[in-house]
C-alpha cells in the first residue's frame, strides 16, 4: 500500500492525472465526519447546511447528512457531501464542486436518480485518500 501512495504522490506532483493509473483519489464520508479532519474541510463547516452548502436540500447539516443512517436520500446525502468535500480539499478529485452541486440537486429534483447519483459519488469516495 505505500508503494501505490508513493507513486500516486508523485503522479500528482508530476501533474498526472490519476486516472492514467485507474485510481481514483477522495475521502469517504467516514473520514470526512471525525472531529480529527475537520481542518480538511475548505470552504465549508460542519454545521452549515445543506440549502446553504448546494443552494437546495434544506436545514439539515452537512455533519448531520455525513451521520445519516440508511438508504436512499440519506446514503445520497452522505456521499454528497463527502464529494463536495473532496472536490474542494482533494487534488484530482473527479468532480469539480459545481459538478457535484449540480448532481446532487439534480437527483432531489429526480428521485429517480438518487441511486444512480449516490453509486457514482461513492465510487470516486471511496479512492486513494491523499489527506492526513
Amino acid at each position: 500500500m505505500k508503494k501505490k501512495a508513493v507513486v500516486l504522490a508523485a503522479a500528482m506532483l508530476l501533474g498526472f492525472s490519476t486516472y492514467s493509473f485507474g485510481w481514483d483519489v477522495g475521502c469517504t464520508p467516514g473520514y470526512w465526519k471525525q472531529t480529527q479532519h475537520f481542518d480538511s474541510w475548505i470552504g465549508y463547516t460542519p454545521d452549515q447546511t445543506f440549502q446553504s452548502a448546494f443552494g437546495c436540500g434544506g436545514s439539515t447539516t452537512l455533519l448531520e447528512g455525513l451521520n445519516a443512517n440508511g438508504g436512499g436520500l440519506y446514503a445520497l446525502e452522505r456521499q454528497a457531501v463527502a464529494a463536495l468535500l473532496n472536490s474542494k480539499a482533494v487534488s484530482h478529485y473527479s468532480y469539480t464542486t459545481q459538478q457535484v452541486i449540480d448532481k446532487f440537486c439534480g437527483a432531489l429534483n429526480n428521485g429517480d436518480i438518487i441511486e444512480t447519483v449516490k453509486n457514482r459519488f461513492e465510487t470516486h469516495n471511496d479512492g486513494e485518500c491523499p489527506l492526513n
